[in-house]
């Protein structure tokens, strides 16, 4: 099957860590959270570098010396076919070494196809913490007068009806966003080894 992207939470996993009720069905309030949660997702994608749901993929890749081949879409679950590109064989001598990782001895192999499943069929946790708390400061930036490019209303004017609004500290005015640090960890919980591959 192919990766269908879903949010990483729902709108009901919003509402509770807010400690609220779910909105009424096709309100307005129920919209903006289904939109905040799809952009904290898509967010959340690109930090980490990869679909997270579940699906299946073909890729082609070059085996490297030590004859390891590191997976662009993980944890793979299933290994459903290792073909040598050179002459069409299949490969059955492969290890399947942890969740991101095959290895294939024979180094005379020099590219590899290989067809699996990976992803999550259950969103972890943490991924859904985190989608809700992009999604929250979202919603509270809008709330505010802006989309989260700046810090809110920090000064009016009474003679020349000016407003100014700060930006965000040692942010550059670049949205609501999740710390580095953590930002780093997601990427090695989550994410692949960044080898070179073509994926079709």
């Amino acid at each position: 099957m192919a990766t269908t992207l879903t949010d990483f939470a729902t709108v009901a996993d919003l509402s509770a860590r807010l400690g609220r009720d779910e909105p009424a069905g096709g309100s307005a309030a129920e919209l903006q959270m289904e939109a905040a949660l799809a952009d904290a997702s898509h967010e959340l994608r690109a930090i980490i570098g990869q679909a997270i749901n579940a699906g299946s993929s073909t890729v082609t890749q070059y085996v490297t010396h030590g004859g390891y081949l590191y997976l662009p879409a993980v944890p793979a679950t299933t290994i459903t076919s290792v073909v040598n590109t050179d002459d069409g064989s299949a490969v059955d001598d492969y290890t399947f070494v942890d969740s991101k990782t095959l290895r294939v001895p024979t180094l005379a192999r020099r590219q590899v196809s290989v067809t699996y499943d990976h992803g999550w069929a259950k969103i972890p946790g943490e991924l859904v913490k985190w989608t809700c708390v992009l999604a929250a400061s979202s919603i509270a930036a809008a709330k505010a007068g802006n989309l989260g490019l700046s810090g809110g209303l920090s000064g009016i004017g009474v003679d020349d009806a000016r407003a100014s609004f700060a930006t965000r500290v040692g942010e550059q005015g670049s949205g609501v966003v999740i710390p580095e640090s953590v930002q780093v960890g997601l990427r090695a919980r989550y994410g692949a080894i960044s080898m070179g591959m073509e994926q079709r």
